[in-house]
């Protein structure tokens, strides 16, 4: 609830700031949708586990695997003039859809160094969300060279297949 309330304050204040009442073409509000490709490499896999009912663990491996795709991005922040040609904005950025590795198999050890495969075993990425600052520098009227340096977290979810 407290996030929908801060998302619908950065529309309003959004639709109503304006280029006029800013000091350069910069500053001010943004609100972008945006897409792409993106690729999420998965590169450590080696689960442990444990089974409660029959108190049992063991250790799995696998090789590293891609999720890909085209996201949808959308994009709320603000930028502003530091100085005649500088620029700070600051945003955030939420990735809706999500994205998923193609099934692979894995080798599992129990306890008794007993060795087997997990078929149709996958992940799935979402909810990505990031926050970043852009120093910004206005290399003319409407041209804007800036860096994004921010933090990214997103959820990974391991789908087990099944024994064989």
């Amino acid at each position: 609830m407290k996030q929908s309330r801060i998302l619908a304050a950065i529309l309003i204040a959004g639709a109503f700031s304006s280029p006029a009442f800013s000091q350069s073409n910069f500053d001010g509000f943004f609100a972008e949708l945006a897409t792409g490709y993106e690729k999420t490499a998965i590169t450590k896999i080696n689960p442990s586990w444990h089974n409660e009912s029959v108190d049992f663990s063991g250790t799995g491996t696998a090789r590293s695997h891609n999720a890909e795709g085209v996201p949808l991005n959308i994009r709320l922040g603000y930028t502003l003039s530091i100085s005649h040609r500088n620029t700070l904005g600051f945003g955030i950025e939420y990735s809706p859809l999500s994205q998923h590795t193609t099934e692979f198999s894995q080798t599992s050890t129990n306890e008794a160094d007993f060795t087997f495969d997990i078929q149709n075993t996958s992940y799935k990425i979402s909810e990505r969300i990031s926050a970043y600052v852009m120093p910004g520098f206005s290399i003319a009227k409407d041209k804007l060279l800036y860096a994004k340096i921010g933090y990214s977290t997103r959820r990974v979810a391991y789908r087990q297949g099944t024994d064989s």
